[in-house]
């Protein structure tokens, strides 16, 4: 066929893939300090403030999770939540000074 523009040819970009099914959930995090640090299953995620807003969560794979926080001089607090699809959980808490 012909295009005006691209000439008899016209070289158009492949159709996107399908897209794999979302799997993640979400958790906000509503814990004191804001600036502890966030760790998933000892891996590092960011600060508390980076996902405490209306908008912001950690997205995170379905399944059970080991979600610790530390800050300098709190005892760090660990806690194991289970996570669904589509879903965001919002956990409050507050670590302590030891």
């Amino acid at each position: 066929t012909y295009d005006p523009w691209y000439g008899w040819f016209p070289t158009y970009a492949p159709a996107p893939a399908t897209r794999a099914p979302d799997t993640t959930g979400g958790l906000r995090l509503k814990v004191k300090p804001a600036d502890a640090s966030v760790y998933v299953d000892g891996f590092f995620a960011g600060v508390v403030d980076d996902f405490n807003g209306a908008f912001e969560r950690l997205k995170i794979e379905r399944g059970p999770h080991r979600i610790e926080f530390r800050a300098p001089e709190y005892a760090p607090l660990g806690v194991d939540v289970l996570i669904q699809e589509g879903l965001t959980i919002t956990y409050r808490g507050e670590l302590t000074r030891p």
